[in-house]
């Protein structure tokens, strides 16, 4: 059970980082709603990352519950 919350945080800073990548890395080539993309995706990732484990945090309780006699 440890393993779901290192790989949720591992692909969330993942997924932050090539959004910095790209909004950051190759601007005189991109078109302008690139680096628009980058910032709402990158702000989607930090507003949805605390409610998935929000929402994982009472399914590992109840599993943790359900198995123990």
């Amino acid at each position: 059970m440890v393993v779901g919350p290192v790989l949720l945080a591992a692909l969330a800073l993942l997924a932050l980082g090539y959004c910095i990548y790209v909004w950051l890395g190759r601007a005189g080539r991109q078109a302008p709603w690139v680096g628009f993309l980058a910032t709402t995706m990158s702000a989607l990732v930090l507003v949805l990352l605390p409610a998935v484990v929000a929402i994982y945090i009472p399914l590992v309780d109840f599993l943790n519950r359900s198995t123990a006699r």
